[in-house]
């Protein structure tokens, strides 16, 4: 029998269960990301680095909304609180068509000056992402990491 995608949303979400395999996919997706990331920042000068077709647009949009964010060394409650959520919340819907796949996971390292590890990372969306990271580079926090890091340091694939 098949389903519209109308139906599939309708439908009792107590039907629908996790897949291993589309978990995988995802997992492997988020740390291909991250490693590009990592490559990226530590091959050129970040200061210089564009992000996304829209990384000025971005960055101002971000700090008007998060002028007082320290990008730096980013707390959990910065995106998970209660009202961080919602200020999120608005600010993912208003910038939404400012990067495609704006909803989809990616990793996002807490302190700048650190590498993607368990202890480091937490998951965001990629305009989250885009938007600290962008705010990194203009602000000169990757620039620590590109010092501290090389080619060696980025996990083999």
């Amino acid at each position: 029998m098949n389903f519209s995608l109308d139906q599939a949303l309708s439908g009792n979400a107590e039907d629908y269960v996790n897949d291993p395999s589309l978990e995988a996919a995802w997992a492997i997706r988020c740390y291909e990301n991250a490693r590009l990331h990592m490559s990226l920042i530590c091959s050129c000068n970040p200061k210089y680095l564009k992000l996304s077709e829209n990384d000025d647009v971005l960055y101002e949009k971000f700090r008007s909304v998060f002028p007082k964010l320290n990008v730096g060394l980013v707390d959990e409650t910065d995106l998970k609180s209660n009202t961080a959520k919602d200020t999120w919340r608005e600010f993912l819907e208003v910038n939404a068509n400012l990067v495609e796949d704006h909803n989809s996971g990616f990793l996002l390292r807490l302190d700048s000056k650190g590498n993607y590890d368990s202890e480091n990372t937490i998951l965001v969306v990629k305009l989250q992402f885009l938007a600290i990271e962008v705010a990194r580079n203009r602000e000169g926090n990757n620039e620590t990491l590109r010092k501290q890091f090389s080619h060696k340091d980025i996990p083999p694939e």
